[in-house]
């Protein structure tokens, strides 16, 4: 689950607002398209024909036209192969889609069919009794084995991800061809480029408070010697068992972004949301030859035209091979206490099969969960894709690891931004994910 930001200031944003999408599955000549919509908390009336249909309530992500226009073609699919069913999406903004869920999965009343389910809220709400198993989806048995076990608990799958958001180093191939600095695969050859850079006066990396966290995740969650291909369960469990391990992973991160800082390969006052231009602007100006951030970017970046060539690339940040940072961007559940589990299973196994994920990662600048994947449409993003297919990822909520990572790294960054050392932001998360672990 992602957020996205706007680089261009000229693109007016949508205002936070709850759209209601009604899929019509059996079409009529009356509704021409499938759907309805409206807007806000209007009551909509419905025939007596729709009142025969079994109604599936989705919640999910508010997204921007282009996500939702390939939502509604999907649903579109759907509603040709089943004309008894009824399909009200509601989408929420990502800043309050986690309190409105949680409000709702506390009231038996009001939760709905079908709804995105962040991974670090599965363990408790599956302990909870609150999820149907889904591990009779028939796309299941296609899924990569390392996602496949970040969606499920004790062997048995609760929630079903259509798409992950991956995370990693664009790179402005113009800058870096003009300048004799070839693409980074590791820590070594990354700061090397980097200071050529500065020593030209450029700063090399733009980043955002989000982009900070990034680095910290892949740094902290890559075991010693590079991402572990086989066994790859072994590291997370580590770290479970051992506190100090886990301090010793945050520390390295943390003196990673430290020495970035203090050698200027990074603008802080960019990070801290100060500097005059966004950093993401910064990078589609020209004038950053890195940025750290998601791939569903690129899109965007690309019908924006910037007058350079880019790519995504693994993130080289270690002494073996760069890592991709991932993440279950569109994790589907089903309600076990919904009165038509069924239909809700049906639905998620609809928007799990191969031809619908393919629609939604070509179009958003997504990578697929699936082990026999076509190379992403979008080829600024495939060595991302290629770094998945080798086993060099690392995911971002890992269900695995026992302690609130993202907590305790979001709490160290706090110290870290203002102005606090290495030693310091360690301490910090440290002590968050201890409090954390012991609630």
């Amino acid at each position: 689950m992602r957020g996205r930001h706007n680089f261009f200031p000229d693109t007016a944003k949508p205002g936070p607002h709850r759209i209601a999408l009604v899929l019509l599955i059996a079409l009529s000549s009356f509704f021409l398209s499938g759907f309805l919509f409206h807007v806000g908390n209007r009551n909509m009336e419905y025939d007596d024909a729709l009142t025969q249909k079994t109604l599936i309530t989705f919640l999910g992500i508010q997204y921007d036209a282009e996500n939702q226009a390939c939502i509604e073609q999907i649903l579109n699919g759907y509603s040709t192969a089943h004309n008894d069913m009824l399909v009200s999406y509601e989408g929420v903004t990502l800043n309050a889609y986690s309190q409105l869920l949680n409000q709702r999965l506390k009231k038996d009343d009001r939760v709905d069919d079908v709804f995105m389910l962040p991974p670090d809220c599965l363990r408790p709400y599956q302990s909870r009794g609150r999820l149907a198993d889904l591990s009779g989806l028939p796309a299941l048995s296609a899924y990569r084995p390392e996602v496949l076990e970040q969606m499920q608990v004790d062997g048995r799958a609760y929630i079903a991800t259509t798409s992950l958001g991956a995370r990693g180093l664009f790179a402005n191939l113009d800058l870096l061809a003009r300048y004799g600095v070839s693409t980074p695969r590791n820590g070594k050859a990354f700061l090397a480029a980097c200071e050529t850079f500065r020593a030209q006066g450029i700063t090399p990396i733009s980043a955002d408070r989000e982009a900070l966290k990034i680095v910290l995740t892949a740094v902290s969650l890559t075991p010693p010697g590079g991402p572990m291909r086989k066994n790859t369960a072994a590291f997370p469990a580590a770290l479970n068992a051992s506190p100090d391990r886990l301090e010793q992973a945050v520390s390295k991160a943390f003196s990673l972004l430290a020495l970035l800082r203090d050698k200027g390969y990074i603008c802080m006052e960019d990070v801290r949301g100060i500097g005059p231009i966004y950093p993401g602007g910064l990078f589609c100006g020209g004038r950053r030859p890195f940025m750290i951030g998601g791939a569903w970017l690129s899109p965007g970046l690309a019908q924006a035209r910037l007058g350079f060539q880019f790519k995504v690339f693994p993130l080289p940040l270690g002494e073996d091979a760069p890592v991709t940072v991932l993440s279950l961007d569109t994790p589907l559940a089903v309600s076990a206490s919904s009165p038509q589990i069924p239909q809700a299973v049906q639905l998620v196994a609809y928007l799990t099969s191969p031809d619908s994920i393919r629609r939604y990662v070509d179009a958003q600048g997504l990578l697929s969960p699936l082990r026999d994947a076509p190379p992403p449409a979008d080829a600024a993003i495939r060595p991302l894709a290629e770094s998945l297919r080798a086993g060099n990822v690392v995911f971002k909520s890992d269900i695995r690891l026992a302690w609130p990572l993202q907590d305790g790294l979001e709490a160290g960054l706090d110290v870290f931004l203002s102005g606090g050392g290495a030693g310091e932001a360690t301490a910090e998360t440290m002590r968050t994910l201890r409090r954390g672990r012991s609630e």
